[in-house]
């Protein structure tokens, strides 16, 4: 038995260095000209979206303005409705089948878009989801660096006030409060 370990020891190690010969030796040295590696967050389930940028925008404001974040997600990433941006559906994820899912609804909550949304604005959100997980992605009013194509969204907040907001409690610039009497 322990001959048998020691054979299969060594053809695992033979095996090893012939997997290695066969690369040419190169090992890690060129790990850096390998391309994406790992952990590169440039790339990191990145789609390619050949589709209209400026439709993708108007999709994104329908997203918003619409509530749909309100089950799919402030990113359509998913929360009490299902993610927008994996790439297997439920229903199908092609044009036709999402433009279903959206007119008609699904049961179990998605309910049907038809008489509020005409196809154009349908199309829109179509476009919008095919932007998803791409470099071309519309960005969020409140996402960093921000989308300079759209306009703050209604209900953002306003500008801080210049005036503040009094407070209870003591007031700097009145000092020190006197103390009342003490009567005896």
């Amino acid at each position: 038995m322990r001959t048998m370990l020691h054979a299969i020891g060594h053809g695992g190690a033979a095996l090893a260095v012939l997997l290695l010969a066969s690369c040419g030796g190169k090992g890690d040295s060129d790990k850096a000209t390998a391309g994406p590696q790992p952990g590169n967050i440039a790339d990191i389930g990145q789609r390619t979206f050949g589709g209209d940028q400026k439709l993708a925008v108007q999709g994104r404001e329908l997203f918003l303005a619409n509530n749909c974040y309100g089950c799919h997600g402030g990113l359509a990433g998913g929360a009490m409705g299902p993610s927008l941006r994996d790439t297997t559906w439920k229903y199908g994820g092609s044009d036709s089948m999402i433009y279903h899912s959206i007119h008609d609804g699904r049961p179990m909550g998605m309910p049907p878009w038809v008489g509020r949304l005409n196809d154009r604005q349908i199309g829109a959100l179509i476009e919008y989801i095919h932007s998803l997980r791409t470099k071309t992605e519309p960005q969020f009013f409140f996402a960093q660096g921000g989308d300079t194509t759209a306009m703050p969204a209604a209900n953002a907040a306003p500008p801080p006030s210049p005036n503040p907001i009094p407070m209870p409690g003591p007031h700097p610039d009145t000092g020190k409060r006197p103390s009342p009497k003490k009567t005896e």
